[in-house]
């Protein structure tokens, strides 16, 4: 049985979706412009293609296992440091939580999140036009980090 990326992604979207501190419109497929619109929408979750794909064919079975990342988005608008990474690390287990107990199986049977973990350290959003120089001065708009989730088929 083979799952379509998109498959996995859309079941994806719905588990965090289900999720009380994530509004519908808040948690996108490829959707960078979620960025573009009010900072009291966050958290966002931008859920992104696939870096790492493996499709395998053995004897008759044939399968796909990818690494879905997901951008977990913090706004620091109107909140203090404390408050913003507090929410964050609460947002992040949230998910975590989900994909161990409610979503192992995101698009169907035979599909199973095996592994959920970090894909680099936390991060920072800065405002638009603060360029790369500037920014350790500068304050950012959101705390970010990317959340990879290892999707087996068998």
């Amino acid at each position: 049985m083979a799952v379509s990326e998109q498959t996995i992604q859309e079941a994806i979207q719905d588990t965090i979706q289900a999720l009380a501190a994530f509004a519908d419109d808040s948690v996108v497929i490829n959707d960078w412009t979620i960025l573009d619109g009010s900072l009291s929408g966050s958290p966002f979750v931008i859920i992104v293609n696939a870096d790492e794909f493996d499709s395998t064919q053995d004897n008759s079975a044939g399968a796909d296992n990818f690494t879905i990342k997901l951008w977990l988005i913090e706004s620091l608008s109107n909140t203090s440091w404390k408050d913003a990474y507090d929410n964050f690390r609460d947002h992040r287990q949230a998910i975590i939580t989900a994909m161990k107990d409610g979503a192992r199986s995101p698009g169907g049977a035979g599909v199973d999140v095996r592994r959920v973990r970090s894909d680099g350290p936390i991060g920072f959003i800065y405002p638009v036009g603060i360029d790369p120089e500037h920014q350790p001065d500068a304050l950012p708009d959101y705390v970010a980090q990317y959340i990879a989730l290892e999707v087996e088929e068998f």
